[in-house]
C-alpha cells in the first residue's frame, strides 16, 4: 500500500516475510496451550486462533528492524503482513481491555502516518517500536505469550 511515493520496495522481502509467518502459525510454533495459554480468543462468538497471531507479531519484529534500517522499505512488509492482524488483535481487545485496545490503534496510526511521509521521518523506526510493543502487551493482557524478537 505505497501511498504516493513513486518507489516500490523489493516485493522478496515481504512475501519472504509473509511465508516466514504462515510457516511458524502452521508448525505450532507459539500455538498456545502451553501453561494455561488459550488456543484461540473470542471476537464477536467467533474464534479466533492464537498461533497466526503470533507468527504475525513475529513478523513486526522484522518490520520493526527494518523500519530502523530502511523506514521507506517497511511499509510492504508491515501492510502485506502483521496489519490486518494487528487490527484484529484490538477488536478482540476491545471489548474487556478497551485501554490495551486503543493504544494499540494510537500506535498504529502513529506508524503509518510515517509511512505516509515522503521520506519517512527519522521517527519512524520508534513508532514501529512502540506498535510492536503495543502489540505485545495487547498479548501479555490476553494472558497470551508474545514472540521473542
Amino acid at each position: 500500500m505505497r501511498r504516493g511515493t513513486g518507489r516500490r520496495p523489493p516485493v522478496a522481502l515481504g512475501t519472504a516475510l509473509v511465508a516466514l509467518a504462515v510457516g511458524v502459525a502452521a508448525c505450532g510454533a507459539g500455538g498456545g496451550a502451553a501453561d494455561g495459554e488459550p488456543r484461540d480468543l473470542a471476537l464477536s462468538g467467533t474464534r479466533v486462533p492464537v498461533a497466526p497471531l503470533k507468527g504475525q507479531l513475529a513478523v513486526m519484529c522484522a518490520v520493526a528492524r527494518q523500519a530502523h534500517a530502511d523506514p521507506a522499505g517497511a511499509d510492504l512488509t508491515f501492510y502485506r503482513g502483521p496489519h490486518d492482524s494487528l487490527h484484529l488483535l484490538a477488536a478482540v481487545l476491545a471489548p474487556g481491555h478497551r485501554a490495551q485496545s486503543t493504544a494499540l490503534l494510537d500506535a498504529m496510526l502513529a506508524f503509518e502516518q510515517d509511512l505516509l511521509r515522503t521520506p519517512p521521518p527519522s521517527s519512524t523506526g520508534t513508532d514501529a517500536d512502540a506498535l510492536l510493543a503495543r502489540s505485545m502487551d495487547g498479548l501479555r493482557a490476553l494472558k497470551v505469550a508474545p514472540p521473542g524478537c
